[in-house]
């Protein structure tokens, strides 16, 4: 096989494992079934398959708690906000400086706790979100303005915010929300495994389970409809360029979830970064170097 074929075949399998991935991971079996329901609506009522591509890709399988997790949350101290008919959950730990730990989708805020022993150990208070239907905020659907909003009237409450460690789609939607809340001074923000956009990460995701290119295409015009506004509104490297933040940026070689265009793109428009790149962690970063990267730069 020719050197050429062999990188062909190397991008394709990644694709095909990474698609089973998220099938995996965030999807229930049956979505196939409905996403073959989605490209059929869609010469009957493009509207309609749009709305139902965007239910399931808001839909939160919610993994059970394990006794670990529930120890974690028992032991932190509980507030509850309400934002628009969803309910967040946060839990505190420690006093000083605040630092927020911000999870990604069909996860929860105990995925943090290693990173809040070692916070809190250092004089900081942490505090981990539970987006709404996540972790032990209740609800089922989770759409990514709804996160935005979410942790926009968190950060509203901050008293005194220090860092906002995020992982995945919650970098995302807390960048945004942090550029739009009543925070204005600087922070330090930690970026693991984030999707620049949201239009790669719609690509990503519908592609995944199975709906169709025009249809996605379509679906990125009508996004104005849905959201309110435009999807190119979700997009970390255009939200940092007037911040004032210190940022670090850690990515996998090996992450089949995240496109490595994004962290690219973020590292080409925002020169300011603090990059620390990983090989074979995977989308989940979990490794005590990455715990112990990610407490250094909070604290220096």
């Amino acid at each position: 096989m020719s050197e050429e074929k062999s990188l062909v075949k190397y991008f394709e399998d990644q694709n095909l494992n990474s698609d089973a991935l998220l099938m995996r991971n965030f999807f229930p079996p049956q979505i196939k079934w409905f996403s073959r329901s989605v490209n059929g609506m869609y010469r009957l009522s493009p509207v309609m398959a749009y709305r139902m591509t965007m239910l399931a890709l808001s839909f939160s399988a919610r993994r059970r708690l394990k006794e670990k997790d529930k120890e974690f949350y028992a032991r932190g101290t509980k507030r509850t906000f309400r934002c628009k008919r969803k309910t967040i959950h946060t839990y505190s730990y420690g006093e000083g400086p605040e630092v927020y730990f911000v999870h990604g989708w069909v996860s929860h805020g105990a995925r943090w706790k290693r990173y809040v022993d070692e916070v809190v150990a250092l004089g900081y208070k942490a505090i981990v979100i539970d987006a709404p239907a996540h972790g032990t905020s209740p609800g089922r659907f989770l759409s990514l303005p709804d996160y935005v909003l979410a942790l926009k009237h968190v950060f509203n409450n901050a008293k005194n915010m220090h860092a906002v460690i995020n992982h995945s789609i919650g970098s995302l939607c807390s960048i945004v929300a942090l550029k739009e809340s009543i925070i204005n001074k600087p922070c330090k923000i930690g970026l693991l495994s984030s999707f620049n956009t949201a239009e790669a990460l719609l690509n990503k995701f519908a592609r995944s389970i199975g709906i169709q290119d025009h249809i996605i295409n379509d679906i990125l015009a009508w996004i104005p409809r849905y959201a309110g506004y435009d999807i190119s509104h979700l997009n970390i490297s255009s939200h940092l360029e007037n911040m004032y933040a210190e940022i670090l940026l850690v990515y996998d070689r090996d992450d089949l979830i995240v496109p490595s265009m994004e962290p690219m793109t973020l590292l080409n428009t925002n020169k300011n970064i603090n990059y620390y790149p990983t090989f074979g962690l995977g989308h989940n970063l979990k490794s005590p170097e990455i715990i112990r990267q990610v407490v250094n730069f909070i604290a220096n």
